[in-house]
């Protein structure tokens, strides 16, 4: 959905992003550290979010 290449892969993290001028990524964490919860994804970009909501994915 977002275009961008897996950058680093600990198991329980994954970072993705560009290796562009332009350096973009975005990180999936099964948890926190001690099993603390966290967001299924957390993105600080808009240029995307009428993409997303289109595509059927859950805003909070």
């Amino acid at each position: 959905m977002l275009g961008l290449d897996l950058m680093m892969d600990h198991g329980w993290i994954r970072t993705y992003g560009l290796n562009e001028e332009m350096s973009i990524q975005i990180s999936f964490a099964s948890q926190g550290g001690s099993e603390t919860p966290t967001p299924d994804l957390s993105i600080e970009v808009d240029a995307i979010l009428q993409d997303v909501k289109r595509a059927g994915f859950l805003i909070e």
